[in-house]
């Protein structure tokens, strides 16, 4: 919202959550039936966008810029092994390599990699974080983090996780927010929610409202003239009686792939408490691929690679990949553990 105030009413509850729908002039929403065009074409092309969109592969470019708190600096860095130091960082901007893969609203897996310059100032500002690679499956959630660049690129090793999937999804790219597969704290939207959504004018623009518990708000602003592309994004959070940005998405430079309008080129923002910007995201020479009859169930799984050490905190157990790049499957875990095939 741009310092606009927001009433929102549930409308149709889906679920856990539940979806409303502004009126002109971003916030009103009506008690009234849904109106006629409901059920026409406008709803459904929002359906047949998103059904499209559940086998999805995406590369893209990275620019994270996180800008220094004002009046602020940064305490002394805590002294680790090998002589590293770490400490938050204020400010600076880091460049990655991403891929987003997503397939029926079951899995997803999410990469970035940071670049060789990047790596160098994160050495320099003390960083805590580098290349990470997380996979969303109903099974199971793995994450591949390069932790510590400065402990790794000294001989340290790659930490991996296993994990109950149900706890929450992963942080994940703004592309999955930026194409409405995912409100901001909550699973996979259903394209089918477009159907049962009220969806009213904005200007020449129409919008989404979902709210995901008693806390968010997301809002979608979508364009009939770039065949309902998604042109913005916020998330709102209710912070006391009332509600205040937490988070934009600006999408341009569209494009279309496969008779769906997809944006070229995104920039999302994260606010401070007092409504500074604490760290601007810009994906660009972004490069889509629907449909790939390849991108299958059996292709989300971590690869961990040599020297990971990789605990599964579902059952609190370590495992060291010493020899060469290897699954973790559940079957090889119990093989690992027991000795013996895992019982049907």
């Amino acid at each position: 919202m741009k310092n606009l105030a927001l009433t929102v009413a549930c409308f149709t509850t889906l679920g856990p959550f539940a979806i409303c729908v502004a009126v002109g002039g971003r916030g009103i929403v009506s008690g009234a039936t849904p109106p006629a065009y409901q059920s026409t074409a406008i709803v459904a092309a929002m359906v047949a966008r998103g059904k499209k969109l559940q086998n999805l592969a995406v590369t893209y470019r990275l620019k994270v810029a996180y800008a220094a708190p004002a009046g602020r600096t940064a305490p002394p860095s805590r002294r680790l092994q090998r002589g590293v130091r770490r400490g938050p960082i204020w400010s600076g901007t880091f460049r990655y390599r991403g891929r987003f893969d997503f397939l029926d609203g079951l899995y997803a897996r999410f990469t970035e990699l940071m670049g060789k310059r990047s790596f160098m100032l994160a050495r320099t500002r003390q960083a805590t974080f580098g290349s990470v690679c997380r996979i969303y499956t109903p099974q199971r959630f793995e994450r591949l983090l390069y932790h510590e660049p400065l402990v790794h690129g000294n001989g340290g090793k790659p930490l991996g996780e296993i994990d109950d999937p149900h706890k929450t999804l992963p942080r994940i790219t703004p592309l999955a927010y930026a194409l409405a597969l995912r409100p901001f704290d909550h699973r996979w939207l259903n394209p089918g929610a477009f159907r049962k959504a009220e969806i009213k004018p904005l200007g020449g623009d129409y919008m989404m409202i979902l709210r995901t518990g008693d806390v968010y708000v997301n809002e979608w602003t979508f364009s009939p003239q770039r065949d309902y592309g998604i042109t913005h994004y916020e998330m709102l959070l209710r912070e006391g009686g009332k509600l205040v940005e937490n988070a934009s998405i600006d999408c341009s430079a569209f494009k279309v792939i496969d008779g769906i309008r997809l944006p070229g080129k995104i920039v999302a923002r994260a606010l401070t408490s007092n409504g500074a910007v604490a760290w601007t995201k810009t994906l660009t020479d972004i490069r889509y691929r629907i449909g790939d009859p390849k991108n299958v169930p059996s292709r989300y799984i971590m690869l961990w690679p040599k020297g990971s050490v990789v605990m599964d905190a579902r059952i609190h157990k370590v495992f060291f990949i010493r020899n060469k790049p290897q699954t973790l499957t559940d079957e090889q875990i119990y093989k690992l553990l027991h000795g013996a095939k895992r019982p049907p």
